[in-house]
């Protein structure tokens, strides 16, 4: 579960830095185009750039307007907002042959005009009567202003700023009690509160009876789209399940109805698009309510100043007035438009072939343009850019609907130069990944080499997956399976399968050691208890040191013997261990010094009885020894009475040995252990060796130490067993020992217990070997108890001296001096 989790973990860190990365950003970019999120204004500018460019190849005629535009001064307007009955343009917004369109910064005060000459008249009614007619015949005229508006025959066009500032600008409260009231003490209390609440009534009603947004309620007033030409211009306008023309559109469809008498009022539907629906009449609009407008020229329009247009009222059938330029030359121009069915659109499905179209443009460029040249990516850029250009222009002036396609293509271009540079970059980055994986495996097989693997297997992380590395990591892997080490060598194994799941039979063996690895089925220990775990034959063999294990050959005193090849001579070896885990940390120490000097102490000899050592290690859970390997077996399988060697053979076995514990001795090395285990004998080419050094000691006076008993308890002589200082007369008593288990089949003592075995090899006799073996000579019996006697001065003086009385038994008993005349011979 954790390697798949980091497994996991690894590919979502390396989708997060894609993401971040220069590739990551064009498809970022291409998702928040397709929702909308983002939209540069830089591509409206290129979009109303190709809808110029399709506008002059038309090559459509320029007409002449039936529209006047009235340019007003700031000041008139601002005198017709606060009071339009006092409006010296009043007579041009009332003239009923023209349709006029009023285009407002703020919105006419119309609901408190009459209030507010109720008030006038009130405070001036005592002196100046004449003025309630002024004020009736000014009341008429706003009346009259306010049918009109009702009608629709004239239209006021609410700007961007003005409904910003509405209501709050536009129509302040009045302030009732800052009124004078004192001046109208005169007039009765009972009409006094009527004002009052009339007053409070129609100031309770201003705020009320206005709109929150003007622009999408009420007949008379309308949302003024003041875009340049070359622009979407919004059309319509949506509040809820509302929909509400423009100015311009609701200048069109009031013209429309006045030109064909139509009394219905116009529709406005949204299905796939919106549409405006009047009669005959079928005005389609984007279903975002925007429409394309071509430009016109300034003599498109009559022009008249606002003392011109009072002087004499123009002729044409649509009036536009503003005190702003651009306001009146965008409504003209949209009306203009509409007018001439010249107006474009952009289709329902623009989406659509804008999302396919970028789901196309990232399938290139982020997995086919790395693959090409820059060159040869270029000329693909400028053909696809082209291509666009041309469908855009082409079907702009085919079917009078605007594509999609500049948004397309200007993100293309971005794209396509941002993975060029992404491209760049990853060359570079390859190049430098390049050296830093050579630098990386060269430095991993310098590693491997000299048999380093874990910092081998860290340098080699970084590098790629190539043959090479792959091929080394197997190797690393081999090697720590040879060195026991299962669990590392299955990670490693995992390794390469990540890399190469195919690579030779890496799976296999990965799968095969995290099944030898788990702890209810393995034991990797060297132990005396425990011998090391062999691998199925699809496994590699263990190793230690430089030398193969085939199996094992028995147990000694300090660890397990094991058959081992080496496979740079071809040779076998006899390989004995000692395996750390059998000792704490206090006995350790000790015990690698005891086992190395045993090694110093067996390289110091070269005898042909004694096994040969070839070599000696340490690993980081063993020390080992490698010694010549003997084709025999050892000498306990022949000390039972059914299994007893020829005399002649025992005789010949212990002369060998005693010589070459003589040779030994002269070396001051004294064996401590001699017993049938440790002599290897092949009675077929008749080969003697005297085996285990385990615990031998030199015999130096600043390392001997008394109290130390190692050694087999039976085997020990009685110096041993005392603690006192062991000399090579102790070897001798152990030999003696061997001599009479190997001729009786029996231990001259037993016992028990540890304590009861000591006290009898102190104090007790032995029963003779004629009384077991009836049939041995006296001789022998004299060779025997003089090797067994319990004063180590009345023992021979020297293993040789042993060895001669031995072959002068032979000598008598078979008329020869060795057993080895007698093969000869035969």
């Amino acid at each position: 579960m954790s390697g798949r989790t980091s497994a996991t973990m690894s590919l979502l860190n390396r989708w997060l830095q894609g993401l971040i990365s220069l590739r990551g950003l064009v498809l970022i970019s291409a998702i928040l185009l397709l929702s909308g999120v983002i939209r540069p204004d830089s591509v409206q500018v290129l979009e109303g750039w190709y809808y110029q460019l399709g506008q002059r190849l038309s090559g459509a005629a320029a007409t002449k307007a039936d529209i006047a535009l009235i340019e007003l001064e700031q000041e008139t307007l601002l005198q017709l907002q606060r009071d339009p009955a006092q409006s010296e343009l009043l007579p041009l917004l009332l003239n009923n042959d023209a349709l006029v369109a009023l285009i407002l910064p703020e919105p006419l005060r119309e609901h408190d005009v009459a209030a507010e000459r109720l008030l006038n008249w009130l405070e001036k009614s005592a002196t100046a009567p004449e003025s309630v007619q002024a004020w009736q015949r000014q009341n008429q005229r706003f009346q009259q202003l306010q049918q009109q508006l009702q009608q629709g025959d004239i239209l006021l066009g609410l700007t961007q700023a003005a409904v910003a500032a509405f209501p709050e600008q536009a129509y302040p409260l009045l302030e009732l009690d800052s009124l004078p009231w004192q001046s109208l003490d005169w007039v009765p209390a009972p009409v006094l509160n009527v004002i009052r609440q009339w007053l409070q009534q129609r100031n309770q009603l201003q705020m009320s009876g206005w709109p929150v947004d003007p622009r999408l309620e009420g007949p008379a007033y309308r949302a003024v789209d003041t875009a340049q030409a070359a622009a979407p211009h919004q059309l319509i306008w949506q509040q809820e399940s509302q929909f509400h023309p423009d100015l311009a559109l609701a200048l069109y469809l009031r013209q429309v109805a006045r030109t064909l008498a139509i009394q219905e009022e116009p529709t406005i539907v949204f299905r796939s698009d919106y549409a405006v629906e009047m009669a005959h009449i079928k005005q389609p609009i984007s279903r975002s309510g925007t429409v394309w407008i071509p430009a016109v020229g300034a003599a498109s329009f009559p022009r008249y100043s606002q003392a011109q247009a009072l002087a004499q009222h123009p002729n044409e059938k649509v009036w536009i007035m503003a005190a702003d330029q651009q306001a009146l030359e965008s409504v003209g121009a949209t009306l203009l438009a509409l007018q001439n069915q010249s107006t474009q659109y952009q289709p329902y499905w623009n989406l659509w072939l804008q999302a396919v179209l970028l789901i196309i443009g990232v399938i290139y460029l982020v997995w086919v343009q790395p693959m090409l040249r820059a060159t040869m990516a270029l000329m693909l850029a400028a053909f696809v850019i082209t291509t666009l250009s041309v469908v855009q222009v082409a079907w702009q002036l085919s079917y009078q609907q605007v594509l999609p396609l500049p948004l397309v293509m200007a993100w293309f271009v971005a794209g396509s130069g941002c993975m060029l540079l992404w491209k760049q970059r990853r060359r570079q980055w390859n190049r430098l990944h390049w050296e830093h994986h050579n630098v990386s495996y060269q430095l991993g097989q310098q590693w491997y080499q000299q048999g380093r693997m874990e910092e081998a297997l860290v340098a080699l992380r970084p590098c790629r997956s190539t043959q090479a590395v792959t091929s080394l990591l197997y190797d690393i892997a081999v090697q720590q399976e040879r060195k026991r080490q299962y669990q590392e060598a299955a990670q490693t194994y995992q390794r390469v399968v990540e890399r190469k799941p195919k690579f030779k039979d890496a799976a296999k063996r990965a799968l095969a050691l995290q099944q030898l690895s788990e702890p209810a089925q393995v034991v990797t220990d060297f132990s005396a208890t425990h011998s090391l775990v062999m691998p199925s034959q699809d496994l590699s063999k263990p190793i230690l040191g430089r030398y193969e294990i085939e199996r094992e050959l028995g147990r000694g005193a300090m660890g397990v013997v094991y058959l081992g090849l080496d496979p740079k001579i071809a040779r076998r070896v006899a390989i004995k261990t000692l395996s750390y885990r059998e000792f704490d940390t206090a006995q350790l120490n000790a015990i690698k010094e005891r086992f190395f000097r045993e090694a110093e102490a067996a390289g110091r000899l070269n005898h042909p009885n004694i096994v040969t050592v070839y070599d000696v290690g340490e690993e980081t859970d063993l020390a080992f020894i490698a010694m010549d390997y003997v084709e025999g077996k050892s000498l306990d399988r022949c000390v039972s009475t059914s299994t007893l060697l020829p005399v002649v053979e025992v005789y010949d076995i212990i002369a060998a040995v005693a010589d070459a514990l003589h040779y030994a001795h002269q070396q001051n090395i004294v064996h401590r252990d001699i017993k049938p285990g440790n002599i290897m004998y092949d009675q077929n080419s008749g080969q003697i060796k005297v085996a285990d050094f385990g615990i031998a000691r030199i015999v130096d006076d600043s390392k001997t130490k008394t109290g130390d008993m190692l050694g087999s308890p039976v085997y020990m002589s009685p110096e041993q067993l005392k603690g006192t200082k062991v000399t090579g007369v102790s070897d001798i008593y152990s030999l003696g020992v061997t001599f009479y288990q190997l001729l009786t089949g029996a231990l001259p003592f037993t016992g028990d217990s540890i304590a009861n075995l000591a006290y009898h090899i102190l104090n007790k006799k032995y029963v003779s070997v004629r009384e077991l073996r009836p049939e041995l000579s006296a001789g022998a019996v004299r060779v025997v108890n003089k090797a067994l006697h319990k004063e180590p001065s009345k023992r021979y003086e020297t293993a040789g001296e042993m060895a001669d009385a031995v072959r002068g038994l032979m000598a008598r008993e078979f008329g020869r001096r060795d057993s080895r005349d007698n093969r000869k011979a035969s």
